[in-house]
């Protein structure tokens, strides 16, 4: 690595001036985009881009464009470039510079270390960018850009005042402004102006010294005084005439302090500008979200009335429906009953019923069936026949049932079956048993 302190530094512009003519140079700075326009002046932010991009940009202002070349020449092309281990690639994009305001105009280096690419720089001269990117780009930041930082104040001191005027192109954006920060701005500017009008008047006041010690000198040659008089003024102007231009050094390097301040300042507004417009954007965009959640639930929770008017309205259809066929249950009982009025009712609340009090002349029912049939109060069914009342779970049940009858031959007989057999039977198979059933019940009441 290039050691500053050995740096091989020509400060003369003759070569940039020539390959780099003002005529060539945009007449006025576009503005930048993307996130460009959130890059400091001749500062860099480390956090502008995410680190996995390996990018970085800055960006300097119109009058600067040749005092960057010309820092970027010294650095890249006549120190860096001539170490064993360093190749640089400068070119310029494209060739040839036709329109001094394209976009597309700009400075291209390559910087490759060992034949492998470090990092590439592209200076945008339109807009005043510049962009490193490559793997290495760290190197450029932590080490090469306090380098350029240093060469660049070397350039500018050495300027003619035709170079270091100060030139306002930056682009305002059209972003409100806070109280606050208008407060400061104009403060800054205040002082800045301050600063200025001091260094000024220093400097006046040193041209007059100047200028009236010049003036003795002619007096005192028109006068024809002794030598070591006049040895004593020429010595006291040389002086002078040292002390005005490090003076004029001075007040060059403190304008171009008092520009980067003033440019870091508005690069700062402008950053809060933005961040402040882009929260109220925020809460713009998550105010109209809340409204649209708002007005769906709104219409969700209708739909849900809605439904829920419907249902109640299918309830009370059911309702209806369920008491409708309740009282033609009730009619059909009514019916059986006036069917068997002629029969004596004989009650089996149990599995096998005890024997009732047969009367002969009234005909014998025997009911038999699953748990359904067991609020049946055989009693009230009517008067006109005797009921025998025989629980059976199940078809198998019911056929022992028929089986252990031996001193009852019924005249008509009811089953209640077929429910539970047909939760773990097909109803084919159920269909057969119940044939066999009614088959042995048959020959039971023909004997």
């Amino acid at each position: 690595m290039v050691d500053l302190g050995k740096l091989k530094i020509d400060l003369s512009m003759d070569k940039t001036i020539n390959d780099y003519p003002l005529s060539s140079l945009p007449s006025k700075q576009r503005k930048r985009t993307g996130k460009a326009k959130l890059s400091l002046f001749e500062q860099i932010d480390p956090n502008l881009y995410d680190e996995h991009a390996k990018i970085i940009t800055f960006y300097t202002n119109l009058d600067r464009i040749q005092p960057w070349i010309k820092t970027l020449d010294i650095y890249y092309y006549d120190n860096l470039g001539k170490e064993p281990d360093y190749d640089i690639e400068w070119y310029d994009e494209p060739k040839t510079w036709e329109n001094r305001n394209n976009s597309g105009n700009s400075v291209m280096i390559e910087v490759l270390k060992k034949g492998e690419l470090q990092f590439n720089i592209t200076f945008f001269v339109t807009t005043g960018t510049i962009r490193v990117q490559g793997s290495h780009y760290s190197e450029f930041v932590d080490i090469h850009f306090p380098i350029l930082k240093d060469i660049l104040d070397k350039v500018t001191c050495v300027l003619p005042d035709s170079q270091t005027e100060l030139k306002s192109v930056l682009v305002q954006e059209d972003q409100p402004q806070k109280d606050d920060f208008q407060r400061l701005e104009s403060n800054l500017v205040d002082t800045l102006a301050k600063i200025e009008h001091s260094h000024n008047e220093n400097f006046n006041k040193v041209l007059t010294a100047v200028k009236q010690c010049n003036d003795d000198v002619l007096v005192l040659g028109k006068g024809r005084k002794d030598d070591n008089e006049m040895s004593t003024l020429q010595l006291k102007y040389k002086t002078v005439q040292t002390e005005k231009q490090t003076l004029e050094v001075k007040l060059k390097h403190e304008q171009s302090n008092i520009m980067l301040i003033k440019a870091q300042h508005e690069d700062q507004m402008k950053y809060h500008n933005q961040i402040l417009e882009e929260t109220r954007a925020e809460m713009k965009k998550v105010l109209t979200t809340s409204n649209s959640e708002i007005d769906f639930l709104s219409v969700s929770l209708q739909t849900k009335n809605e439904e829920i008017v419907k249902l109640k309205d299918t309830l009370k259809q059911h309702t209806q429906h369920l008491e409708k066929l309740q009282e033609e249950n009730i009619s059909l009982r009514s019916q059986m009953i006036s069917r068997f009025e002629d029969f004596h009712l004989v009650n089996a609340d149990s599995k096998y019923t005890e024997k009732s009090k047969l009367d002969d002349n009234k005909p014998t029912v025997l009911l038999i069936g699953t748990s359904n049939t067991k609020r049946i109060n055989a009693e009230k069914l009517s008067p006109s026949f005797t009921t025998i009342k025989f629980t059976a779970f199940n078809l198998e049940e019911t056929k022992q049932a028929i089986l252990e009858i031996s001193d009852i031959i019924p005249n008509q007989v009811v089953f209640h079956s077929l429910t539970n057999d047909l939760k773990i039977k097909s109803p084919q198979h159920c269909v057969e048993e119940i044939q066999d059933i009614i088959k042995l019940a048959l020959q039971k009441m023909a004997k």
